[in-house]
């Protein structure tokens, strides 16, 4: 993730291969994902299983022309979020393909399968979609967890109680509400995949959820970081539509979380997420845009313009150079949107 939460949001992607493992005997072939970290797109496939399992047994083979090795996990299901097809105490096996070399392992969580935890016991909540049923199945998504009663398990489970639920548009307003004032993560990006890139609720009002949860006095940062890469998305701020409302309420929640902000870090970060909306393009026309932007800008009257100058003029001083310069920009923009600006 980008800034904690601030995306995993990396939303999957799978390369496909073909590999070839001896099992009791008789070759077998499987269909090899490239595994994700990311578990939130999967709660939404309902043909997808969610399962806890505990490992039971790995054995690997060496591959004799390349730096990659072969491997066949098996684990048992002890606890189970969705499935049609297993139940706690079934036996799962999951070939996998990841890096032989331990060392050059670490560096290539690009395919989860290089950093997942494959020891006797490590238990691991799978999205897996069945292969040869009941007992081979393909690895979508992983996750690692210490217990059953983990904050990623209990965040799955609620999160799986969501999307199962008929609640009309109105309830499923208050419930995303809800998963979005939770300090769990996972939670949260269920949270934002439904009302990104799924579009459960329409543009208007889901960017009043994510404005409102950005808004809460309580919630950790990390929390805060993911609503506010997630408005900067095209989901939400559109700069075709120019300074209409929705994208001047998301301009307005990035400078407000800007002008609370204290630490310099995450400060500079706020920064140039406020830019990309801002200073992004709004016409190819350069005099329109120029007008687009300064309408946008001046629409923004929570927090005041000036507390947003005051911010902006001292981050002209702050930080990084590259940071500065934006700051420049911006505070540009504000004092030409200022009353009696030429």
């Amino acid at each position: 993730m980008r800034s904690g939460l601030a995306r995993v949001r990396a939303l999957g992607g799978v390369g496909l291969g073909v590999i070839l493992l001896t099992i009791g005997g008789p070759l077998w072939s499987a269909a090899m994902a490239r595994l994700s970290a990311d578990l939130v797109p999967f709660v939404s496939e309902r043909t997808t299983s969610l399962v806890m399992l505990r490992v039971t047994a790995v054995t690997v083979t060496k591959d004799a022309s390349g730096p990659q090795e072969h491997g066949r996990l098996v684990g048992e299901v002890v606890d189970v979020f969705r499935s049609d097809g297993l139940k706690p105490k079934d036996l799962v096996e999951i070939a996998f393909e990841r890096v032989a070399d331990p060392v050059a392992r670490e560096h290539q969580g690009f395919d989860h399968w290089n950093v997942l935890p494959l020891r006797d016991g490590q238990l691991i909540i799978f999205a897996l979609r069945p292969l040869d049923p009941p007992r081979r199945w393909s690895a979508l998504a992983a996750s690692a967890v210490d217990s059953v009663m983990s904050a990623d398990a209990l965040a799955l489970r609620e999160a799986v109680r969501l999307e199962s639920s008929p609640a009309p548009p109105d309830q499923r307003r208050e419930m995303l509400r809800g998963a979005l004032g939770k300090d769990q993560n996972l939670l949260v990006l269920y949270a934002l995949d439904a009302l990104g890139r799924r579009r459960v609720l329409d543009r208007d009002t889901s960017i009043v959820v994510l404005v409102d949860a950005l808004a809460a006095p309580d919630g950790s940062s990390v929390r805060r970081d993911a609503i506010v890469d997630s408005l900067t998305r095209s989901y939400f701020f559109d700069g075709r539509l120019g300074a209409e409302p929705g994208n001047v309420r998301i301009v307005g929640a990035l400078a407000a979380e800007l002008v609370r902000e204290t630490d310099p870090g995450r400060r500079e970060q706020l920064l140039r997420y406020l830019a990309s909306c801002v200073l992004g393009s709004f016409s190819r026309d350069a005099s329109q845009d120029a007008t687009i932007r300064a309408s946008l800008v001046k629409k923004v009257q929570t927090p005041s313009p000036p507390d947003v100058r005051r911010v902006l003029t001292e981050l002209t001083g702050q930080g990084s150079e590259g940071g500065q310069r934006i700051a420049r920009r911006l505070l540009e923009a504000w004092t030409g949107a200022a009353p009696g600006s030429s």
